[in-house]
């Protein structure tokens, strides 16, 4: 097997390919059980230690980082890394001078997480045995949490404040939906954001190891239902189109599976402008209504857009970390909700996020080379990503960012061979199910 480093995968790197693939692994797992980790961490008055589930996430990336640099074989990553660093960092600083230190570091933070994607993501969205059992029961474990509160199950966190550096935190949110069926939950997520989020990477990283047709199908549905179960409307839409990809055939699901990551790429970004303009009726009702969609065309998209024009440094845009909560330290006014990939990652990046699209697509097109496995599994989470990101600024989630990063970099790092007569038969030895 390929290393998970995507660095050439000699033997003396053994080690540091542990050491990443198992910080990721740690990550991920307190993603998904955050709410019972913040939990016990507040019984003990040791709730600040929760920002030390960070060091799993930055560490690796420090490691990896001074590992190649002392070879002198950087990633390409790392190096896009530095070239946008290079051009967001100082376009921030002229927007909001130095004191905005910390919404800088904290959009820097957000795009290095893409890195270790891109660089060390192959062992969590291809996992190897051990992994793979582990996602496994983070997945039905997770459906079982969402299920028994929909039911009425009440998690002693949900509700809890706590306060963490002076700042009031929440520790798992109670939406306050009354009505059983549009009640949102998050189980052991912290969010039901995160639930939708972290669950549906997980469902399509475990499923694209399933080969058995029946088997698939029970656990796309399982996964379905959980995340239906959150009420993320965009989140649901998304899993359900890349599900019913998943359903066809080997050679007809690669196709729908790329055409998903082409045209989830394109109404992605332009979604917010083919609706500027349009006046709906606002429904009422919860949280949970379809009155939020109407929200975003009639005022979250063109604040968010009015925001990034206003700020601009074209064709470098506002500068990372130039939108998102962190802002509102220095920038009390600013629009802190863009509710789209696009809007964000073009105030982050400007122009240059129109050629992270392009490589989305080119993505999507190489895979036609790739193994049918490696194929699946990054078109997949991609396309995902990509048609949840038309309603919400994924790339504020850091799960989010380090299986986008490892989905592209999947496309683009995977070998590719001439088309073969069986290319789509898969290795027995890649061969698994939930009995591995």
């Amino acid at each position: 097997m390929a290393s998970p480093l995507a660095i050439g995968g000699k033997r003396e790197e053994g080690a540091l390919a542990r050491f990443v693939t198992l910080g990721m692994v740690a990550y991920i797992c307190i993603y998904c059980l955050e709410s019972p980790v913040r939990y016990a961490l507040y019984l003990v008055h040791a709730s600040p230690l929760i920002l030390g589930r960070d060091i799993f996430v930055d560490l690796p990336v420090v490691v990896l980082l001074l590992h190649q640099a002392v070879r002198g074989r950087l990633h390409w990553g790392f190096l896009l890394f530095f070239a946008m660093l290079a051009i967001g960092g100082p376009t921030f600083i002229a927007n909001f001078g130095t004191k905005g230190f910390f919404p800088l570091a904290f959009g820097i933070k957000l795009v290095i997480t893409i890195v270790l994607g891109l660089a060390a993501g192959r062992s969590v969205i291809l996992p190897g045995k051990w992994i793979y059992r582990l996602f496994v029961c983070l997945l039905f474990i997770s459906v079982a949490a969402l299920i028994t509160e929909k039911l009425g199950g009440n998690f002693p966190w949900v509700g809890l404040h706590d306060t963490i550096n002076g700042t009031d935190i929440e520790l798992s949110r109670d939406w306050s939906v009354e009505d059983p069926v549009l009640r949102r939950v998050g189980g052991f997520f912290r969010l039901s954001i995160c639930a939708a989020m972290g669950l549906s990477v997980i469902a399509l990283a475990v499923v694209c190891r399933i080969r058995r047709r029946a088997l698939r199908l029970v656990v796309l549905l399982v996964s379905f239902g959980g995340v239906v179960l959150t009420t993320q409307k965009g989140a649901i839409a998304a899993f359900l189109l890349v599900m019913l990809a998943m359903f066809l055939a080997p050679r007809s699901r690669l196709i729908a599976l790329r055409a998903l990551v082409v045209f989830g790429a394109f109404f992605n970004a332009t979604t917010p402008f083919f609706t500027s303009g349009m006046l709906i009726i606002r429904g009422h009702g919860s949280v949970a209504s379809a009155a939020s969609i109407s929200q975003r065309i009639m005022l979250t998209w063109p604040n968010s857009w009015k925001w990034v024009s206003d700020h601009t440094i074209f064709p470098f845009g506002v500068g990372i970390g130039g939108m998102g909560i962190p802002l509102k330290s220095i920038a009390p006014g600013a629009w802190m909700f863009p509710d789209n990939m696009f809007i964000l990652m073009y105030a982050y990046f400007g122009v240059f996020a129109v050629l992270f699209y392009a490589m989305f697509a080119y993505g999507a097109l190489r895979s036609i080379r790739m193994d049918a496995l490696a194929a699946e599994a990054s078109l997949s989470i991609l396309a995902f990503l990509l048609i949840y990101g038309i309603v919400i600024s994924i790339v504020e989630d850091q799960i989010a960012e380090l299986y986008l990063g490892a989905s592209v970099g999947l496309l683009f790092s995977a070998p590719v061979s001439a088309m073969e007569r069986d290319r789509y038969r898969i290795p027995r030895k890649a061969r698994t199910s939930l009995a591995v």
